[in-house]
């Protein structure tokens, strides 16, 4: 008879935590980190130096929320932090619902002319894709044409595409997709063009969609929106 060899399992060696090492705990750097970075802000080097006061602490604090919070962010916190940066947006945007003398004008008129039976590239020449048109175009047959309807096309647009980056951030990281979308409707170039109906906003719109239909796995709508 033959002895049947038995595994003998070795238990695993010993390890000792970091503290037990004399190395620091891991909230002390981070909190060095953000005892550094808050007063930073209001030096003029600093890296969102060209930021007022208003935006830079609030998207510094928001950074350093999520960065204490990582994959353990409340809905509460989710909800208040979707709400301020909706809310900020909205209120620097307020400063451009009013007429102003930009090309958007003539985007208005053609857009009204679509409603009264004018078609583009045959009654009047536009160098756009039609679909620039043809969303003011429907918005201004049911209200009918005022400066306020019409500023608002584009920043409802810009807002929306923040929402649906969002969707698209939030199914990677709960704690990154609040800030994402703060800092994209805090972005220069999204500040200082939702004000015009110049073709962008509903453009990022579309994109925006498309890449949220995307990492949802439905390529044929993302694909589809992509090409608006």
């Amino acid at each position: 008879m033959t002895a049947r060899k038995q595994r003998v399992r070795r238990p695993p060696p010993a390890t000792l935590a970091p503290q037990a090492l004399g190395a620091p705990p891991p909230w002390l750097g981070r909190l060095a980190f953000s005892l550094l970075l808050l007063p930073a802000l209001f030096f003029a080097r600093h890296p969102l130096g060209f930021l007022p006061l208003t935006l830079g602490v609030p998207l510094v604090t928001i950074a350093l929320a999520g960065w204490w919070l990582h994959r353990r962010m409340p809905p509460l916190t989710e909800g208040l932090l979707l709400f301020f940066g909706f809310a900020t947006y909205l209120l620097l945007k307020l400063v451009a619902m009013h007429a102003t003398r930009t090309d958007d004008n003539i985007y208005f008129y053609q857009a009204i002319r679509m409603t009264q039976g004018a078609l583009p590239y045959r009654d009047f020449f536009f160098a756009h894709p039609p679909v620039h048109l043809l969303v003011p175009a429907a918005v201004f047959g049911v209200t009918g044409f005022s400066v306020a309807v019409a500023k608002s096309i584009p920043v409802l647009a810009q807002g929306l595409a923040g929402l649906m980056l969002y969707l698209a951030v939030r199914r990677a990281s709960r704690t990154l997709a609040p800030l994402v979308l703060i800092l994209h409707l805090t972005a220069y170039e999204v500040l200082m063009a939702s004000g015009d109906m110049n073709g962008e906003n509903l453009m990022t719109l579309f994109l925006m969609g498309s890449l949220l239909t995307a990492v949802s796995g439905r390529f044929l709508i993302a694909g589809a929106l992509s090409g608006l």
